[in-house]
């Protein structure tokens, strides 16, 4: 096992079971170990129903009812049924809401698919759609709940999307294209009732439109859904997983991060938000199938100090003897100012 650095020396006292649990979730991190911490039963909800958990952890969230003490309330809903706790989150109380939710990839996991995803279940043609769905990802989620995408793409393509996401060898150009769907209706003007059935059908049909070659006609929009970064981050490491997050990386930290979404969705970038020990941002940059660590820049493309070259190169080390990672060594580079991950 690697040597637990000093800016993780906090998590000495965590059990390794809780450590696990959280492992399952790519952010908000602190909220879940003070629910894991403080309400007995948790442990119990993650391992069957890890969405709902990290819902019931940031409840505030999705509470019909605002309380004063969100961890007292978490505490008494968790020896209740769990279609009690959807409905007390509003989420529809039946026992089809916990099978869906219990298919969520770990990426989906966050507030913003969650929210649309609960008010999708509402709507029994996307409830319908989720319930046959394989596994869930933030893109089906945002497909399905989207009216546009709902009423042309059908459960074989949603299978196809999930089966595509599931591949080791997955390049993400193959699903480029769903993102600009979206929010284009001009798309299906000459085919109002077409329902596509797979990618290719889809591509194929934006081909006729000419609409792949003009690259121009793509912006970062904030549902897209962007591919899960190849390592997860931590409290103060934290991915941008939607264009919403690029696009307000960009904003608070004045730099371009939005304007290179297309190399995330190409699978050669990864971004993150830093906010300790300052506040940062983050890439990796993949080159011959090998991540590297790209920029780290504060505001204005500012630079760093060598505090945050060290958390950075500390969080890497903290996957080399990870079995789910295949990183055998980190080399750092001082005369270059580049970290190489092999």
């Amino acid at each position: 096992m690697a040597p637990v650095a000093p800016e993780m020396e906090f998590m000495a006292p965590v059990p390794l079971e809780m450590c696990t649990a959280l492992g399952k979730f790519w952010e908000r991190q602190w909220h879940m170990m003070a629910l894991l911490a403080r309400c007995p039963g948790a442990l119990d909800l993650v391992h069957s129903t890890p969405a709902l958990t990290f819902a019931l952890a940031s409840n505030w969230v999705f509470a019909q009812n605002m309380v004063k003490q969100p961890l007292r309330a978490a505490r008494s809903l968790l020896r209740k049924r769990q279609v009690d706790i959807c409905d007390w989150l509003a989420f529809p109380a039946r026992p089809s809401t916990i099978k869906i939710l219990r298919k969520l990839t770990p990426g989906a996991i966050s507030i913003e698919p969650l929210l649309y995803l609960r008010d999708g279940l509402w709507n029994e043609d996307a409830l319908r759609l989720f319930q046959h769905c394989p596994t869930i990802s933030q893109r089906i989620i945002f497909l399905v709940t989207h009216p546009v995408c709902r009423k042309h793409f059908s459960l074989r393509f949603l299978i196809e999307v999930a089966a595509v996401e599931a591949r080791d060898d997955f390049q993400w150009p193959e699903l480029i294209d769903l993102h600009y769907s979206a929010h284009n209706a001009d798309l299906f003007r000459d085919c109002p009732n077409r329902v596509f059935d797979s990618i290719g059908a889809f591509n194929e049909h934006l081909d006729t439109l000419h609409l792949r070659d003009r690259p121009s006609r793509w912006v970062c929009l904030p549902e897209m859904v962007l591919p899960r970064p190849p390592l997860p981050g931590t409290d103060t490491i934290i991915p941008l997983l939607t264009g919403r997050d690029l696009l307000n990386e960009g904003t608070a930290m004045h730099n371009c991060v939005a304007s290179l979404y297309r190399s995330v969705i190409n699978g050669t970038s990864a971004f993150y938000r830093m906010t300790a020990p300052e506040r940062a941002t983050l890439s990796l940059e993949r080159e011959d199938g090998v991540w590297r660590l790209g920029q780290l820049a504060g505001p204005k493309n500012s630079s760093v100090s060598q505090q945050a070259y060290a958390a950075v190169y500390s969080w890497l080390g903290s996957f080399l003897d990870d079995p789910d990672y295949a990183i055998q060594k980190v080399i750092v580079d001082e005369a270059q100012g580049t970290l190489h991950i092999t």
